[in-house]
């Protein structure tokens, strides 16, 4: 979907996007493989990784390769089953030539150079080309998607090539089919609708990490990178894009705020003292899962926005928490059928001290998707205080262009914290917030 912000395309021409699918050819009732590609192609942001694409696909026919890309995929370095290509260009591997060990980048410009005439290779121009593709997108990533639990470490990869696909960069959820190549070359299409039985190889954009230009990097994380190039810091997300929490607020006094209480008050933040907790979450239905994420994205990621006032110096000042959710858990894949499963996230958001913090929060989710551009996302919020003060503001938000909502809900103060907490529902998943 989309690609962080900081993220500023530098190498390929600019111009609108727009939906292959809306210009494919059919043929009884299917999708011509060869004008999806033609069409792909056509584009001149899609064209550079569907060559890419192929050449990766090709490389496949070594068994090193296919061995190479299965263990750094089940490594989940982001809790998902994928691989920052950048990172992966530079990793050396055996290859059947005598054992020689080489670096992906070395095996992929071989591949390119496969074919040609020699006075037509030139690695060092096919060098400068991968390099050109990543620094135009760094997120680049080879993925292995579970179509199924286990299938991506199940995947018999001394036996099983399997197919390579290419996500647009316009790819959002709305995408009906996608384009793949196999070993050698030939096209098919596949649905992302009607999930593979077999393991799929896709190259898309990652939605866990967070490219920062050295050039415009300032230093003003503390958080060391994943990983870094010559080009690029790249930050997982939920450690960059998270705030440091409120905390307790120690200095408030809390014997001074809670009350004295009552046994009507059991279970309510009056009589737990604990900060809250995002206890877990699940999906409201099979249909709100697929409303968010098709298989070639892999695992949904969600970040929830916790909006809410705080009284400093006599003001209202409206603030929000983000939390970035891991990514596994949500479901369970099987070949016939799909188990949506309650996820458990235990994640500390703040101590609610009602004099400060009003009597509502209300936490939006969204489900994040790479995106090329940033966009505003408006939250309307509504709290109450002690003293009667009433405050209706509109608190607004970064997030990405192709970000999908997935809905809100408000936590009152009141609500019960006890045990597994109060349950609330957003449309699209339901969450439960407690105290610990």
């Amino acid at each position: 979907m989309k690609l962080k912000s900081f993220f500023i395309l530098g190498l390929i021409g600019s111009i609108a996007l727009y939906s292959c699918e809306k210009n494919e050819t059919v043929l009884d009732n299917k999708i011509s493989s060869s004008s999806l590609e033609q069409c792909l192609i056509n584009n001149p942001k899609n064209k550079p990784i569907v060559e890419l694409t192929q050449i990766i696909s090709s490389s496949l026919n070594e068994k090193s390769v296919r061995t190479f890309l299965k263990n750094e995929a089940i490594k989940q370095f982001d809790g998902d089953f994928d691989i920052l290509l950048s990172k992966a260009l530079n990793e050396k591997l055996e290859t059947s030539k005598g054992g020689k060990k080489l670096s992906f980048k070395e095996i992929i410009i071989n591949k390119m150079n496969e074919g040609k005439k020699t006075s037509q290779k030139n690695e060092v121009d096919f060098s400068n080309l991968l390099d050109s593709i990543i620094k135009a997108y760094p997120l680049l990533q080879i993925a292995i998607p579970e179509v199924f639990d286990s299938s991506t470490v199940q995947w018999d990869d001394l036996n099983y090539t399997p197919l390579t696909a290419v996500l647009p960069i316009d790819y959002d959820e709305d995408t009906e089919n996608i384009l793949a190549y196999d070993v050698n070359g030939n096209t098919t299409v596949l649905s992302t609708n009607e999930v593979p039985n077999k393991p799929v190889i896709v190259i898309s954009q990652n939605e866990s990490l967070i490219a920062v230009p050295k050039k415009i990097n300032k230093n003003s994380t503390k958080v060391t990178p994943y990983y870094e190039t010559d080009d690029y810091y790249y930050y997982l997300s939920e450690d960059y894009e998270t705030p440091i929490d409120i905390g307790d607020i120690e200095e408030v006094g809390d014997d001074e705020i809670i009350t004295t209480p009552s046994p009507s008050q059991d279970g309510s933040r009056d009589y737990l003292t604990g900060k809250d907790y995002l206890n877990k979450a699940k999906f409201v239905s099979k249909t709100t899962w697929r409303q968010v994420e098709s298989w070639p994205s892999g695992r949904p990621e969600f970040k929830v926005i916790i909006s809410y006032a705080e009284i400093i110096n006599g003001t209202h000042t409206v603030k929000t928490i983000t939390k970035v959710l891991p990514k596994n858990g949500w479901v369970s894949r099987y070949l016939v059928y799909n188990q949506i499963r309650t996820k458990n996230l235990d994640l500390p958001i703040i101590k609610w001290i009602k004099a400060n913090f009003g009597s509502s929060m209300k936490y939006t989710w969204i489900e994040q998707d790479p995106s090329e551009s940033q966009a505003t996302l408006n939250i309307g919020y509504t709290t109450k205080f002690e003293n009667g003060d009433q405050l209706t503001t509109t608190v607004s938000v970064k997030i990405g262009e192709k970000d999908d909502e997935a809905g809100e809900d408000v936590v009152d103060y009141n609500d019960s914290t006890s045990g597994e907490g109060s349950e609330y529902n957003t449309g699209i998943v339901r969450f439960w917030v407690n105290q610990q």
